[in-house]
C-alpha cells in the first residue's frame, strides 16, 4: 500500500504538506454539502441524504482540510452489507486544488479504511469523459469493468471500475 502522504503523485505535483486527511466530524455538514455541490453541481447529493449518509456512515468519510479549517476535498466510501465489496461513493477535490495529489491521498486513505472493516475490493462509477478522475483511478489500479448507460439519469453514463484491496 503507497503512502498517502507520499510525494510520488502521477502528476508529480508535491500535495501541500499542511493540508492533512482526517475522518469527519459532524460539525463538516455544512462546508462538506458546499463542497459536494461545487464540485458535482446537479449531482451533488441532496442535503438530506448527505445527512443521512452521515448519520448512518460517519466512519466512511475522509476529509482533506487546510489549517485554516477550509475543507478541500472528500471521499466517501462504505461497504456492502456482507462486507465483501465496497464503493467509492465520492470523491471531490475543489477546483483550485486539483491535480495536487488530494484526490489520490483520499482515495488511498479510504481504500485503507476499507481494508480494516474486512473489504476485500472496491469498486466506483466515472463518467468517461472525466479523464482526469478515470487517470486517477487507473494509476491506483482500477481497471475498467463496463460502461452503465444512463446510471445517474438520461445522458449520465458512468464506467464502473474496480480494484482488490
Amino acid at each position: 500500500m503507497a503512502d498517502p502522504e507520499s510525494t510520488d503523485f502521477a502528476d508529480n505535483v508535491v500535495a501541500e504538506p499542511e493540508v492533512h486527511i482526517r475522518a469527519v466530524k459532524t460539525t463538516d455538514l455544512e462546508e462538506l454539502a458546499q463542497l459536494d455541490g461545487q464540485v458535482f453541481g446537479d449531482l451533488e447529493y441532496p442535503r438530506f441524504v448527505l445527512h443521512q449518509l452521515f448519520d448512518v456512515h460517519l466512519d466512511c468519510w475522509q476529509v482533506a482540510e487546510r489549517p485554516n479549517g477550509l475543507l478541500v476535498g472528500y471521499s466517501f466510501a462504505v461497504p456492502t452489507t456482507d462486507g465483501a465489496v465496497g464503493w467509492l461513493l465520492g470523491l471531490g477535490v475543489r477546483k483550485e486544488y486539483r491535480r495536487q495529489g488530494f484526490g489520490r491521498r483520499l482515495t488511498l486513505v479510504s481504500m485503507d479504511t476499507l481494508r480494516s472493516f474486512g473489504v476485500g475490493q472496491l469498486r466506483l462509477t466515472v463518467d468517461p469523459g472525466n479523464f482526469g478522475a478515470f487517470d486517477l483511478y487507473r494509476k491506483l489500479g482500477f481497471v475498467a469493468q463496463e460502461l452503465v448507460r444512463d446510471r445517474l439519469g438520461p445522458g449520465e453514463h458512468r464506467l464502473v471500475m474496480s480494484r482488490n484491496l
